[in-house]
């Protein structure tokens, strides 16, 4: 893959010398000849290549980061989470398919034709060698018809998934073709044929896992928590919870140049400071490691959600799918975070942390409204969110991706393509 990386690289570079006009990036990249239905597709590809580069640990160059981040700045919420759902799809092809790419997926679809003349072939040959039916064991018959038919099926339906994927309709549109623009859009029009190549895309939701409890806090009481270890719900990761990441990181990029390495290490200080509650609340995000402050802030949002209702509140609704989402994280995949606390400091963690923090919490509430609090609980865990993207591994990433990816992964490569990493070189570097 390292040898492939360079050669992507290269080639990137001598896309990005076009790329880098002032002219708007349809014209000058030649998505604008590409039909608006699929003009998508083909900016995801380049973000994956450029994804490729950063999986294999390579640093990414200046004018190839703005040429992803003028991409992703000229796109909605939820258009620039669709072109990353679209880019991991292919990702996740080239490391487990190895069956489906740019170049081989004709070749690969060629022989996957000739597998299935093969295997009708043997089917007749089959019903012509047991047409002396009492020459043959009826049981025998019956279970090799079972078993040829069964490989021509998976050999249509891989045949199908072939035809309808990413990488076949990335050809298709590249034909510039009125009939091949024509075969697009009845494909991605019809629900039924555009599933085979949605297939392996993230289903849009998370995973929730709330912690439990054995008994009510009540004043002057600690409560016990114990986890359950298993995914509670679903949730669907909504437009809203989209939109608050999204301008969030639009805004962290707008601050990167100031201090590269502060900025990435930012887990809800810089919220607290423009929402001026630093003074009081600081020391749960800057004298508390990672999981520390997490699970006080977890307490303090379901604490307030239970006490105080709200449940209307969409940033209520979102706090608490951001901090079940990432209590899931710490019970099923803690590789996806920082380094874990022993479990007597977790317990002191719940406890003493969470209480000192609600109270701090509460002492505000006479200074703002409830949703004004709300959308800073919100801001505070989308912030220490996207620090534990940029401390997750890729190695760590590509093994969410075999299960249709995290939203962690998301928000990683979203900050990877704004310029949010430190393989990201900037034009003093």
């Amino acid at each position: 893959m390292h040898l492939q990386s360079r050669i992507e690289e290269q080639n990137l570079r001598r896309e990005v010398v076009v790329f880098m006009s002032t002219e708007p990036i349809e014209e000058v990249s030649g998505f604008s000849n590409i039909i608006s239905e699929a003009k998508y597709l083909h900016e995801a590809h380049f973000l994956f290549r450029t994804l490729k580069l950063l999986f294999a640990d390579y640093l990414v160059t200046f004018p190839t980061r703005m040429i992803s981040s003028r991409i992703l700045e000229s796109k909605s919420a939820t258009e620039a989470f669709k072109l990353i759902e679209v880019e991991l799809g292919l990702m996740f092809d080239v490391l487990f398919t190895k069956a489906m790419t740019e170049v081989n997926w004709q070749p690969r679809f060629i022989l996957r034709f000739i597998n299935f003349l093969s295997s009708v072939s043997a089917l007749l040959a089959f019903s012509l060698m047991t047409r002396n039916f009492h020459a043959y064991s009826k049981f025998d018959i019956i279970i090799s018809y079972l078993l040829m038919v069964g490989a021509i099926v998976l050999e249509v339906y891989s045949a199908i998934l072939m035809l309808f994927s990413d990488w076949a309709m990335l050809w298709l549109t590249k034909q510039r073709k009125q009939l091949a623009d024509s075969i697009y859009r009845v494909i991605s029009s019809s629900r039924l044929l555009s599933s085979f190549s949605n297939n392996k895309r993230w289903k849009g939701s998370v995973a929730q896992l709330e912690l439990s409890h054995s008994e009510e806090i009540s004043k002057g009481h600690k409560r016990k928590f114990f986890s359950n270890g298993n995914i509670q719900s679903w949730e669907v990761v909504g437009d809203d919870l989209k939109e608050l990441i999204f301008n969030y990181l639009l805004d962290k990029r707008s601050r990167y140049m100031v201090d590269q390495k502060m900025i990435l290490e930012e887990r809800g200080d810089q919220v607290l400071k423009r929402k001026g509650c630093f003074e009081k609340l600081g020391w749960s995000v800057i004298e508390r490691d990672f999981h520390e402050s997490f699970l006080a802030w977890h307490f303090v949002t379901h604490h307030y959600s239970e006490k105080l209702g709200h449940s209307d509140s969409i940033h209520c609704k979102m706090s608490r799918s951001l901090c079940d989402y990432m209590m899931y994280l710490r019970s099923d995949l803690p590789f996806m975070l920082p380094k874990e606390l022993g479990e007597a400091k977790y317990k002191q963690a719940l406890t003493q942390g969470g209480i000192n923090l609600t109270i701090s919490i509460q002492s505000l509430l006479d200074d703002g409204s409830i949703e004004e609090k709300w959308e800073m609980i919100s801001e505070v865990l989308v912030e220490m969110l996207t620090y534990a993207a940029s401390h997750c591994g890729w190695k760590e990433h590509t093994k969410a991706l075999t299960q249709g990816g995290e939203l962690l992964t998301f928000v990683a490569v979203l900050m990877s393509h704004l310029g949010l990493s430190q393989q990201c070189l900037y034009e003093n570097q």
